[in-house]
Formats: structure tokens, C-alpha cells, sequence
């Protein structure tokens, strides 16, 4: 069961060959998501612009598939720097999924793609 590919219009170019996301029964499977918004090459300014960005990107998403944050059930972030940007990460990440909160894996990877710092790979449930 492969399920249906989901690109939503307003979201980010993906950097290879990958959907935005994927239904499989209830399931809504989001590919990793960086910061940059649809058309833009360089990178938000800050680390917190750059997770606004990915949070951005997740509810574009999330919007075209007919769900909502609410929707989200597990999130893995990936950073490049656990030590210096977690705390901003955390509260950020606060803002968009605190009351909602899903499961939840946060790791240090040495690198992501376009220079980016932070990634997230989501799992969310649908009607």
C-alpha cells in the first residue's frame, strides 16, 4: 500500500525527488521539512527565523491535506548544533505544538541539506 502523494502548492521546492507528504489510510507521512518557503534560495536570517520557517512550511502542508497541528502525533528534529540551538528550538517549538503534545525526538546530525539547521520529519493522523 502505497498510498497518495500530497504536494501542496504553497509549500516549500523540495530538494529531490519527494513528495510533501503521503496518506496512507489515516497516516500522513511529511517529508523532512526545512525553512526555505516556496521560490526562496537563501536562508532565514537566524536560527529562530529558521524555525518559524519550518513550522511555516509544516502548517502549509498540514493545510493542504485538511489537517491541522492539531493532527500532529510525532515529530523528529534534527539540528546541527544541539548545544547552541536547542533552548531556541524548545521554545519555539513550544509555541506551534506545546498544548498539542506529540511524541517527540530531537538529534544532532552533522549536516542537512542547503545548509539548513534544523529539520523536522512528521507523522500526523487525519479523518
Amino acid at each position: 500500500m502505497n498510498g497518495t502523494e500530497l504536494m501542496a502548492p504553497s509549500g516549500p521546492d523540495p530538494v529531490a525527488a519527494y513528495p510533501h507528504a503521503r496518506r496512507v489510510g489515516n497516516f500522513l507521512f511529511i517529508s523532512g521539512l526545512g525553512p526555505h518557503k516556496r521560490g526562496e534560495k537563501e536562508l532565514p536570517i537566524s536560527f529562530a527565523d529558521e524555525v518559524h520557517g519550518v513550522f511555516h512550511n509544516l502548517k502549509v502542508i498540514l493545510e493542504a491535506a485538511g489537517a491541522s497541528l492539531e493532527n500532529v502525533v510525532d515529530v523528529t528534529g534534527f539540528l546541527t548544533d544541539l548545544d547552541k540551538d536547542f533552548a531556541t528550538y524548545n521554545a519555539i517549538y513550544a509555541e506551534y505544538l506545546g498544548q498539542i503534545r506529540p511524541a517527540r525526538t530531537t538529534i544532532q546530525v552533522s549536516a542537512l541539506p542547503r545548509g539548513i539547521h534544523v529539520e523536522l520529519k512528521v507523522l500526523a493522523v487525519t479523518k
